[in-house]
């Protein structure tokens, strides 16, 4: 594997989605590549750091306008 191909599978790797033999094909080459081991850690410090932020809030009203513009829009 590659440094690239990790690069293209390393979301759904660090989410544990991908079937095993492409886990272990990206185990093997992050033992070897520092490179990779370390924007894998970068990769999951985004996503935690992002997980911490909070929700933006839907403001009043807005959530009872949207519905009724997507009945009338589905309406035709």
């Amino acid at each position: 594997m590659t440094c690239r191909e990790l690069a293209s599978v390393a979301t759904e790797y660090a989410e544990g989605n991908l079937p095993l033999p492409d886990r272990l094909r990206c185990r093997l080459h992050l033992g070897a590549c520092g490179d990779c081991r370390a924007y894998l850690r970068q990769m999951r410090a985004v996503a935690l750091a992002l997980g911490m932020l909070p929700r933006p809030g839907i403001p009043p009203g807005a959530r009872e306008e949207l519905l009724l513009r997507f009945e009338r829009w589905r309406r035709g």
